[in-house]
């Protein structure tokens, strides 16, 4: 047989099956997904996947049937504590709670800009050598996670007793929370997906990161993944990752979106152009220390005071029923984005329980000011990209704060009464983004255009940080 038939017939056989499995595709099984995608939040994670042949975006359950878990992380005596679990127990074990381990992921702190941040946070921050700022904690000495006291790492003072044994005590890196969390997510993506398949086992994943992460941050949330068992195929930007999930990478022609992010404890706001499935940032600015905790932080300030009024006086200080107060403030946060009054319902030990009625106007009033500081970074990221408000296209909002109606009505008003978009659950539109690139990195069917991102204009990432205290960390 010649070499042009064998050809032939090659090339024809190849056509032929393409054919066959574009035509008949819809009767096949669908195959699982085999890359999740993963959100690591500095308040808040989750995590997903993209389901081949139906296009479903898939969000998985962590915890107590919730698509997200608080990214906190707590050691004690019985164990690891993930979540909710961990925030639960947060004011009775404050030494041993870690949050906010996105902020130090990658980073490097002299030790004045340590000393500053210790002040904000109850648990004991140590400074290594390299800059890189470790978590001081007890009952990790028989977990995978932490490593001994090196010698020469001066200590922060300790309560009375823990300097005598410092063989219960442990460093744990940045990286390793983030490790504890996204294995949690993991487990979660391999539960369900084995529900809906037969077992499956998760090795691969794609994550996303801040627009403004470095190439130190970046490789170090690539480490955290590791830790838990994961190859990162692809680390994605946010907020390319939020206008993936809205489907702006699909829209004809070249558009500016607006993303603004705000989520439990920071503010990020990002302009992007898009052109035919390529985004590219023009400007970035962003607060942070502005978030969903700064609201709950003032409406737990209000209801304290009124239930002090209650108590002849006495204020809350017991460490269980301020928990008790905190977590009646976030639940009724969320209430308020959708009704206009809400119940406040308030143990106290040894007391009663107080019942309090707060509506929509209380949490406006107590926030007004917060409210206000949400435009700052939004007027920062467009004077940055060289563009009037009226050249916005679209407006895309990221972040469970930004369910808060106030804030929605001041981001529109802010641009004339512009609609803001809010067609994806704006908590998990990061992760329905790197879910997709999941699927397309895990050549699922129908495959949807797979985003492409580029430097800003000048070849360097730079964000402008607005209305911190901590502006120069």
């Amino acid at each position: 047989m010649r070499q042009e038939q064998v050809l032939f017939i090659v090339f024809m056989g190849g056509l032929l099956s393409f054919i066959f499995g574009f035509v008949f595709q819809k009767h096949l099984p669908p195959p699982k997904p085999t890359i999740i995608g993963v959100d690591l939040g500095t308040t808040f994670s989750c995590v997903g996947a993209f389901q081949a042949g139906s296009g479903e975006r898939l969000v998985f359950h962590p915890e107590d049937n919730k698509t997200t878990i608080p990214s906190i992380v707590a050691f004690t005596p019985t164990g690891i504590l993930v979540g909710r679990e961990a925030r639960r127990q947060a004011e009775v074990n404050p030494e041993n709670t870690l949050f906010d381990a996105k902020r130090f992921i990658g980073k490097s702190f002299s030790g004045m800009e340590r000393d500053k941040l210790q002040a904000i946070y109850p648990f004991h921050l140590v400074r290594r050598s390299n800059g890189s700022i470790n978590f001081l904690v007890k009952n990790a000495e028989n977990t995978p996670y932490g490593s001994p006291i090196p010698q020469n790492i001066p200590l922060p003072s300790l309560p009375s007793g823990q300097k005598q044994d410092l063989t219960t005590l442990r460093l744990i890196a940045p990286e390793e929370v983030g490790a504890i969390i996204i294995s949690r997510l993991k487990e979660a993506a391999e539960k369900e997906l084995t529900s809906r398949f037969q077992p499956v086992s998760v090795h691969r994943a794609v994550i996303s990161v801040p627009a403004d992460f470095d190439q130190s941050q970046r490789n170090a949330t690539r480490w955290a993944a590791e830790i838990a068992g994961l190859e990162v195929m692809r680390i994605v930007s946010e907020p390319t990752a939020a206008a993936l999930a809205y489907g702006v990478d699909k829209e004809p022609g070249t558009s500016l979106v607006l993303v603004v992010d705000l989520g439990g404890g920071t503010l990020d706001v990002s302009l992007l152009r898009k052109r035919n499935g390529m985004f590219w940032v023009l400007g970035m600015a962003g607060d942070n220390r502005l978030g969903g905790q700064d609201f709950n932080r003032n409406l737990k300030l209000f209801l304290g005071n009124k239930l002090a009024d209650l108590r002849g006086g006495k204020p809350i200080t017991d460490p269980g029923d301020l928990q008790r107060l905190s977590e009646e403030c976030e639940k009724v946060k969320i209430e308020l984005s959708t009704i206009h009054e809400a119940e406040v319902n308030v143990e106290i030990e040894g007391e009663k329980t107080y019942n309090l009625k707060v509506t929509r106007d209380d949490f406006e009033m107590v926030n007004k000011m917060l409210f206000k500081r949400v435009l700052l970074p939004i007027d920062a990221a467009i004077e940055m990209g060289e563009i009037k408000h009226s050249e916005v296209d679209s407006i895309v909002l990221v972040g469970g704060s930004t369910r808060v109606p106030r804030v929605r009505e001041l981001i529109s008003g802010h641009f004339g009464g512009k609609e803001v978009d809010t067609r994806v659950d704006p908590e998990l539109a990061v992760t329905i983004g790197v879910s997709i690139q999941a699927g397309v990195i895990g050549g699922t069917w129908p495959v949807p255009v797979s985003a492409v991102e580029l430097p800003m204009k000048d070849g360097k990432i730079s964000k402008i940080q607005l209305g911190t205290d901590e502006d120069d960390l």
